[in-house]
């Protein structure tokens, strides 16, 4: 019985780690490091009056990340809200640290800003 309840335990933990959007490291050996994060920020009075779509009270949010590598690459990030893709930076090139960040979505907002996530991707030209 204690073995069950101990994998079960692993599994969950396991699950909360995974789904909770913990930092997550490149695998590509041409890259030194990566991140990304999704920034989330309470509506005001005047921000739901110039965005139809916001409400205040609501979050907004934006997405930002880096890639560094030595070699040329890009980096894109892109916010989700709900697991949908609501916005994107594009690529950008270049070498060493590129950053990039999709700005504030204005379509979008979360009542408590627990569904607001990022991810960042990247290529290499040939």
């Amino acid at each position: 019985m204690k073995k069950i309840r101990c994998m079960v335990c692993i599994v969950v933990c396991l699950s909360v780690f995974f789904i909770m959007g913990v930092p997550t490291f490149a695998m590509d050996h041409r890259v030194s490091s990566s991140g990304h994060k999704a920034v989330t920020r309470v509506i005001s009075k005047e921000d739901a009056k110039k965005h139809k779509h916001w409400k205040y009270g609501y979050y907004k949010g934006y997405a930002k990340g880096y890639v560094t590598s030595t070699y040329k690459h890009y980096a894109n990030v892109k916010l989700y809200f709900l697991g949908d893709s609501v916005k994107s930076s594009g690529r950008k090139w270049g070498t060493g640290k590129v950053s990039v960040e999709t700005g504030w979505d204005y379509n979008d907002c979360d009542l408590t800003g627990a569904a607001v996530g990022s991810s960042i991707f990247y290529g290499f030209s040939k």
